[in-house]
């Protein structure tokens, strides 16, 4: 009898049944020394959207970029709810009348800053001034406290739709933008809030101020949480 045709138990292969895709019980050493040592690993993130990474893989399966070189952490990104669009063209229109209505403040202010005389257009009757043109900072109402308001808040929703605006962008300097932002928008307020105090004083009702503080504050809130949002980002682009 020809033993040779004999099946040899000490190589029968009792692993999984045909069609089974599970690995083989031995693993060839040299295979495995063939992983490359420098590949992602399970706590790298994508250098473009954040999202983690394969091991080993050369593609981000979240959005398709190259892997490149990876860094230990994730950046948070800011991701825009539906509407971020509309709120940023309504905030803009918005500042863009508030600032039209205040805009004697404005020509005042140019008027100051390059030196040339602003014309009021309005006479003093009677007294020590009589004939003599009214001052801006003089005019009766106090005209000139509710437009700087008006005008300053005005800036600040403006300066709120361009933040907006520019979250879906590739623009670097957001932190930065969105930190003026919020310093410009507290000032407003509290200069709005002075100007409400100061009308509610003589009987007066300054509706538009009282908006603006409410507004304000939203704004406020909404542009600090943003802030915390991008911090990190900051920091992990220090790190690169």
């Amino acid at each position: 009898m020809d033993l040779s045709k004999l099946p040899r138990l000490s190589k029968t292969d009792t692993g999984s049944p045909p069609g089974s895709n599970s690995p083989s019980a031995t693993t060839d050493p040299a295979a495995a020394d063939s992983v490359p040592q420098s590949a992602a690993t399970a706590t790298s993130f994508c250098n473009h959207c954040g999202a983690p990474l394969r091991s080993g893989a050369k593609f981000c399966d979240s959005c398709g970029a190259p892997t490149g070189a990876t860094y230990a952490a994730a950046a948070p990104q800011f991701y825009a709810e539906p509407g971020v669009g509309m709120e940023a063209w309504l905030s803009a229109l918005i500042g863009l009348v508030l600032m039209l209505v205040g805009r004697s403040f404005a020509l005042y202010l140019l008027a100051t800053l390059t030196g040339q005389p602003y014309h009021t257009n309005v006479t003093w009757m009677e007294g020590p001034k009589e004939g003599q043109e009214v001052g801006y900072w003089e005019l009766q109402g106090f005209t000139a406290l509710s437009d700087s308001a008006i005008f300053l808040f005005g800036l600040t929703m403006v300066l709120e739709g361009v933040v907006l605006a520019l979250m879906n962008t590739r623009f670097k300097a957001k932190a930065n933008l969105v930190a003026v932002a919020l310093v410009f928008t507290v000032l407003v307020t509290g200069y709005n809030a002075a100007v409400a105090l100061r009308l509610m004083t003589t009987g007066l009702i300054p509706i538009t101020s009282l908006l603006a503080i409410a507004f304000g504050g939203y704004i406020a809130v909404f542009e600090w949480h943003l802030l915390q949002q991008l911090r990190p980002a900051l920091r992990a682009a220090a790190r690169r």
